[in-house]
């Protein structure tokens, strides 16, 4: 029963989502924000959206849109997105207390959830948070249901999508999705394969499986996704990258005292932002103390620092002490 002993530990976390889609971690006294979240990260492995550039073509082009303002196109977007939040929350809310939906989406996607949460386990939990401390990021489960016989989960995410999910535009614009498909599915499949890849390996947490809902006017399409566990770890990979990075420009330009302090590790330790060897953290423990004073210091005390062992170098060497002879002769010789 690891697994539900370690999901019930997650699920008593106190994280919260903001409006601006900040997931923030209050414990211990402290709070941490993180302002990266998976759909985030896996969306900047992808060429963007360009709505304005999107809506004056279909102006300028398209049949159906002629003689229409692109504002308009893009509110009518927007109106759209809006509404699949709302058909999520209405879900949600069904889940929790039974509160009806009113929005048709919403009725077949909680008609599903009635007529088949059964199948896949006993427990259910809309809404969880998954979250990595060490990477900063945040995500949600739409729905998570534990199966108390194979002491795992399964979990499924609801899309409302009306466009043809499998419309290809390209490949990915990174490294790490150069050779995947740049189409709404893909993006699900990674969504769900992230939220697997945290619970399984920051949270200890087995899936069995992954699902989207596609909610329909006709009903519901139960779709298995694939699991990108090595593209998963990658993005990771990247985003710890970019984090040290910043860290190390922060620290340097303004001292370790003066990071942001939702960007500290919890001890307060710069050991996070030092050192990344194919992803993973390291630090050398003989140079771990030096490396940890020097980030604290300020620049000037940094500069001395390098004086001291440039110093040291040459006493260490005999160069010093060769030199001091070689000037000594020299005096001598003219006096």
């Amino acid at each position: 029963m690891k697994n539900k002993i370690n999901l019930n530990t997650l699920l008593k976390k106190n994280i919260s989502l903001t409006s601006d889609h900040h997931y923030i971690l209050k414990e211990n006294n402290s709070k941490q924000i993180f302002t990266q979240s998976v759909t985030d990260i896996i969306e900047s492995h992808f060429k963007g959206f360009d709505a304005d550039l999107v809506s004056k073509s279909l102006v300028k082009y398209a049949p159906k849109y002629k003689g229409m303002d692109p504002y308009d196109i893009q509110r009518e977007w927007e109106k759209k997105k809006e509404h699949g939040s709302k058909v999520h929350a209405q879900i949600e809310k069904y889940i929790l207390n039974e509160k009806k939906p009113t929005f048709n989406l919403s009725k077949i996607g909680t008609e599903w959830f009635d007529e088949n949460y059964q199948t896949y386990g006993d427990e259910y939990c809309p809404e969880v948070r998954v979250f990595s401390e060490a990477h900063r990021i945040g995500g949600t489960v739409d729905l998570l249901i534990y199966n108390k016989e194979k002491d795992g989960c399964y979990i499924f995410d609801w899309k409302t999508s009306g466009s043809d999910i499998y419309k290809s535009k390209g490949k990915g614009i990174s490294s790490v999705t150069s050779d995947l498909k740049d189409c709404k599915f893909t993006t699900f499949e990674l969504q769900l394969s992230m939220y697997k890849y945290l619970l399984q390996e920051i949270h200890d947490i087995k899936i069995i499986n992954h699902f989207v809902l596609h909610l329909k006017d006709s009903g519901v399409d139960l779709i298995k996704t694939k699991y990108y566990k090595s593209h998963s770890k990658r993005m990771l990979q990247d985003v710890l990258k970019k984090n040290i990075e910043l860290g190390k420009k922060i620290v340097l330009n303004k001292g370790w005292e003066e990071y942001p302090q939702h960007m500290k590790s919890q001890n307060d330790d710069i050991e996070e932002f030092i050192d990344i060897e194919v992803g993973d953290l390291f630090i050398d423990q003989d140079e771990s103390n030096h490396k940890i004073a020097k980030y604290q210091s300020t620049p000037s005390e940094v500069a001395k620092d390098y004086f001291g062992r440039f110093f040291e170098f040459l006493v260490n060497s005999g160069i010093l002490w060769w030199g001091g002879i070689i000037l000594f002769i020299y005096w001598l010789d003219n006096c």
